[in-house]
């Protein structure tokens, strides 16, 4: 009685009575699947279909396992083999995939599709062939450049800023103290020479207040002198020793003041 199998036609395209039905080969005696009973035959319908929609949902595992039932059940359906050779290859499972192309092939050699599945089986056993291993040399480390020198911050150090100041003040103090003593000689002028007998009694008051604002300024002129030279000591002591060949050739830097009658005397000297 001539049978007529089924098969599956996934996204291979396979069409059971163009696969099994024409290219059935002759029952290997040694499977009793060979000569399935009809309720083995629509119990593998089943399965194929069940299989079919698992695939296209994705879950490649249930669709093998359904498919490989069915197989076992009517293993006359050869086409079975070439869906179960997709499911594991997207499986990442080449030796499966290979062992049923192999099995197609073995038991339905006149297949057509028997050419491709050798140029397949040839593929995948490149991806089972063991690749060289590549030694990645380790580059050296490079190192880290040195991180750059901070720029100098701009602005006058406090030694300098309090030298300043005291050259100010000392400026001022000068310049009072040469209004007072004028003021000073002005009244002496308009009592005649002697505050003894001036009877100028305006000028007397005004000479009185002239030296006793000669007196103040003389103050503030000797406290900015004093405040320059402490701040002028303060930076040279700060600064970068000197070479020994010019601090040996030179003398320090002298600075003095002095009240006389007429004015504040300021002197700088030194040698070099």
């Amino acid at each position: 009685m001539t049978k007529t199998c089924w098969g599956v036609g996934l996204i291979l395209g396979l069409v059971w009575p163009g696969v099994a039905g024409a290219q059935a080969p002759t029952p290997d005696p040694r499977d009793a699947c060979a000569t399935p009973s009809p309720a083995d035959t629509e119990e593998a319908k089943d399965a194929f279909r069940d299989g079919q929609a698992a695939f296209s949902e994705g879950d490649y595992e249930r669709a093998v396992a359904l498919w490989t039932g069915a197989y076992q059940r009517d293993c006359s359906a050869h086409a079975l083999l070439l869906n179960l050779a997709t499911a594991h290859e997207l499986l990442g499972r080449p030796e499966q995939a290979t062992a049923a192309l192999r099995l197609f092939n073995e038991r339905a050699p006149q297949s057509p599709y028997a050419a491709a599945n050798e140029q397949r089986m040839a593929r995948l056993r490149v991806v089972l062939s063991p690749r060289p291993r590549r030694d990645v040399s380790t580059p050296c480390p490079t190192p880290a450049p040195a991180p750059p020198a901070p720029a100098p911050k701009g602005g006058v150090a406090i030694p300098v800023a309090v030298s300043i100041g005291g050259a100010l003040t000392a400026v001022v103090g000068g310049v009072l103290y040469a209004e007072a003593r004028h003021a000073v000689g002005d009244a002496a002028d308009r009592c005649g020479g002697s505050a003894n007998d001036c009877q100028d009694q305006d000028a007397l008051i005004d000479g009185e207040r002239a030296r006793s604002r000669a007196v103040t300024a003389g103050w503030i002129t000797g406290i900015g002198l004093a405040t320059f030279a402490g701040g002028l000591v303060w930076h040279l002591a700060s600064g970068p020793a000197a070479p020994a060949s010019s601090a040996s050739s030179s003398t320090p830097l002298r600075v003095g003041s002095a009240l006389g009658p007429n004015g504040v005397n300021l002197w700088l000297g030194g040698g070099f």
